[in-house]
């Protein structure tokens, strides 16, 4: 706890990890955010006052809360919303989402959209079960992710299916057409050819996506 013979150095401490802190006031509240990405941790203060029955301010307090798990989760709840959980690529509405403000606001690119689909994906699901099937969809996400340029936004559109908004002057239409003709899936047990379908369209100035 805090004693009268500890509290400086717990305020020095408390000034030291958040940096200036209204002590003289109540009625604020302000959250913090300390180291980055995964590693982050989150704590919530507040000051708030104490008063008596007679509802007069006798005092303050500074409350100090770790809201790490819980901002955490929310995070991750926010990935899960807008990700597709087996590939980690934006869902349909994501994609479609990014699409649009993309196009709205970049009038100085152009760009293609690209449609990518499983055409054997029911056989590959009867035959060699779902978890191989699984394993297929991730590759083929695996290959968009790593091979298209970082202006490009893709996602997920269905079981078999994903969608992509491609950088026009830096998309290479023979070597990715000649990849995915010859896109060969292998795991430790099996290996399969996987038959592509992929379509183009060539946005023009006022088209509706």
């Amino acid at each position: 706890g805090i004693a009268n013979d500890n509290y400086d150095v717990v305020k020095e401490d408390l000034v030291f990890l958040f940096g200036d802190i209204d002590f003289d006031s109540s009625g604020w509240s302000k959250r913090f955010i300390l180291g980055t990405s995964d590693e982050a941790q989150y704590t919530f203060l507040s000051m708030k006052s104490v008063v008596n029955d007679k509802k007069k301010v006798i005092g303050s307090y500074l409350s100090v809360r770790d809201i790490t798990d819980e901002q955490r989760e929310m995070k991750r709840e926010m990935y899960r919303s807008t990700h597709d959980l087996l590939t980690g690529l934006y869902t349909k509405e994501y994609l479609f989402e990014h699409i649009s403000r993309r196009l709205e606001n970049d009038h100085e690119t152009d760009y293609l959209v690209g449609y990518i689909e499983v055409a054997n994906y029911k056989i590959i699901n009867d035959v060699f079960g779902s978890k191989f099937a699984d394993f297929t969809l991730k590759r083929i996400a695996d290959y968009i992710d790593k091979s298209t340029s970082k202006k490009c936004l893709y996602g997920r559109l269905s079981d078999d299916a994903f969608g992509i908004l491609l950088d026009k002057p830096t998309f290479d239409k023979d070597r990715v057409e000649n990849l995915l003709s010859n896109f060969t899936v292998k795991d430790d047990n099996l290996e399969h050819h996987i038959l592509i379908h992929f379509g183009l369209y060539d946005i023009n100035p006022g088209d509706e996506i």
